[in-house]
């Protein structure tokens, strides 16, 4: 099976092991793929791509794709989370002003929010790393990006630097692509022993 993995990230690569273990199970060797998740849908979305299945996604964001589907095991949650400099104000409000710029990592859920949801201007980067970066020597004065209690942030920094705000708590699935829906029953069995195994549930 080929899986779709976020390159260079350590909250989505804490669930590999989890992955793995569900699809050894059952049978099939797992070969990952570093792409950001927008691409990886849409070259599932494409009937002739090798990708098999999307490592995690955000239940949001995978709900809005038919050529995705879903396998029912809940593997993580964490929050969309506005950082904002210390000296200002970090609330909604920010995103309902339209002059104010935040960053985020392009094609990113964050991204994808907030061109959506809201009618702030967006800076957008390519490295998580530079995002963070960026906030920390006021180049910019707000990111979003995604936090989690057990694995930390996609910034990687130190979130008690700065204030923060939660706009919405995501949840996270593992997703495959529809032509494999035969061998849906025998992953969710899988991927449940391997969560239960692993200490996720």
């Amino acid at each position: 099976m080929h899986i779709a993995v976020l390159p260079n990230d350590k909250i989505t690569e804490s669930y590999k092991k989890y992955i793995l273990s569900a699809y050894h199970e059952i049978g099939y060797r797992v070969v990952f793929h570093e792409m950001v998740s927008l691409r990886a849908i849409k070259s599932i979305e494409n009937k002739s791509s090798e990708i098999d299945a999307i490592l995690i996604l955000t239940e949001s964001l995978g709900s809005k794709y038919s050529a995705l589907l879903p396998v029912p095991v809940f593997l993580g949650n964490a929050n969309l989370v506005l950082m904002c400099r210390k000296a200002l104000i970090c609330d909604r409000s920010v995103l309902q002003e339209k002059n104010n710029l935040i960053g985020v990592t392009a094609t990113s859920f964050a991204s994808i929010y907030l061109k959506n949801e809201t009618v702030v201007s967006i800076q957008e980067v390519k490295s998580r790393n530079s995002l963070g970066q960026m906030l920390k020597r006021k180049r910019l004065d707000y990111i979003l990006m995604i936090n989690t209690k057990q694995y930390g942030n996609m910034a990687n920094i130190n979130v008690e630097e700065f204030s923060t705000f939660n706009i919405k708590p995501i949840r996270g699935f593992h997703y495959i692509n529809k032509k494999h829906q035969q061998i849906l029953p025998q992953l969710t069995k899988a991927l449940k022993n391997a969560a239960e195994k692993l200490s996720v549930l």
